[in-house]
């Protein structure tokens, strides 16, 4: 084939190693040319070069959630993918149906990420699963005096781990009718369902080692350094499965027998079982060869699977098998996933871009000041209803 391709994704370090590893077969076949950009500002620099009527775009990218790639295939930037079989692909993957818009696929997923995973240094804590919410926000606090570790620190997309926090507690207390009709622009950010989860949120940051200013200044990737520290700085960290290798083991310095997890316990009992989840989802901008053969690579067991075996990931395809995954979290998440009674895509993802990068900033400033609750929700509430058309938000 030969040939080049441009790469644009959010991965870089240990997570562009395993990127890279996961294709050198493809590559190694093919010939092609790889050029590959990793940033933590993927989302901004795709929407600028939209905007601009898309010169500089890639061949393929990594689509910031479905919410966007909705605009963008709407906008002709988004290439429909139909030289992949579609019925093949959704028996492989429970997340193929998220890439489809209006009857057509325009985006494929290689990772997949359970969210609402609570993690625990084996030396700090015994591993009891707390009951509910409530029983895990009494545990006793590390010496320091702080429940929990969190960093929200990652460029343009600063606060996307808070965005979790958020989406985990609306889940739980409120239920999925409620998510879902927050997420389609349907609820109030100001409405008391809302409100109530950001108050959670600044709860959490109350008792969180360093507050707001470290939160806001460290990267999401260091989220484990007070976890392993000696002493202990934090008791927990509220993070996705993709943490345990590429943030625990390769920037914290810990060993995998160090740490474990359980999920975020329930906080209505009606809802008992509900969990987050999110995914890497590819599209194409430049229809060529080389563009079709990559992603049709993409989605196969053989390619996840590598990155399985690096540690730091859960395939999107439920053909890769579980002995491939070196890290047992790695498994155990997803047992998670297939666990669940009720399971729900990253609402931040599924929002319209302008929606999605206001829920990010807001977080910061949450971080920065817990008590301004009420400013924060009024500001998204005028930003939900210039994003999302047609929507008829109630209290």
């Amino acid at each position: 084939m030969g040939g080049s391709i441009s790469i644009l994704a959010t991965w870089t370090g240990t997570e562009e190693e395993s990127f890279r590893a996961m294709i050198a077969p493809w590559v190694a076949s093919t010939g092609v040319d790889v050029q590959y950009q990793g940033t933590r500002d993927m989302g901004t620099i795709l929407s600028n070069a939209i905007q601009a009527g898309g010169a500089g775009l890639p061949d393929v990218a990594g689509v910031p959630g479905p919410g966007e790639a909705a605009e963008w295939a709407e906008a002709g930037a988004l290439k429909p993918l139909d030289f992949i079989n579609l019925a093949d692909y959704q028996a492989s993957s429970s997340l193929a149906d998220l890439g489809i818009i209006d009857g057509k696929l325009y985006g494929i997923f290689t990772k997949a990420a359970v969210k609402g995973l609570i993690w625990y240094n084996k030396a700090n804590y015994d591993g009891t699963v707390p009951a509910d919410w409530a029983a895990l926000a009494a545990v006793a606090p590390s010496a320091d005096g702080s429940l929990w570790c969190n960093a929200w620190e990652s460029g343009g997309d600063s606060g996307w781990p808070g965005t979790d926090w958020v989406e985990d507690f609306v889940l739980r207390e409120s239920g999925p009718d409620v998510y879902d009709s927050w997420v389609a622009g349907q609820t109030l950010w100001t409405s008391p369902e809302i409100k109530a989860a950001f108050q959670h949120v600044a709860d959490v940051i109350g008792t969180s080692a360093g507050g707001g200013t470290y939160i806001n200044a460290t990267n999401f990737f260091n989220v484990g350094d007070g976890l392993f520290a000696d002493p202990p700085t934090c008791k927990f960290v509220h993070q996705a499965s993709f943490i345990s290798s590429d943030g625990f083991v390769k920037v914290s310095g810990a060993t995998a027998d160090q740490f474990d997890f359980f999920v975020m316990p329930q906080i209505s009992s009606e809802f008992a079982g509900a969990i987050t989840g999110g995914g890497d989802e590819f599209g194409m901008f430049t229809d060529t060869p080389q563009a079709r053969s990559l992603l049709q690579y993409l989605i196969t067991p053989e390619a996840q699977a590598i990155w399985a075996g690096r540690g730091g990931f859960i395939a999107a395809n439920k053909n890769v098998p579980e002995s491939t995954y070196k890290d047992a979290s790695d498994r155990k998440a997803g047992q998670a996933v297939a666990n669940a009674t009720v399971f729900r895509f990253d609402g931040g993802d599924n929002m319209p871009g302008a929606m999605k990068a206001a829920f990010f900033d807001a977080m910061v400033k949450l971080a920065s000041n817990p008590a301004d609750i009420d400013s924060i929700l009024a500001d998204l509430d005028t930003v939900q209803a210039e994003a999302y058309s047609g929507a008829s938000p109630s209290p």
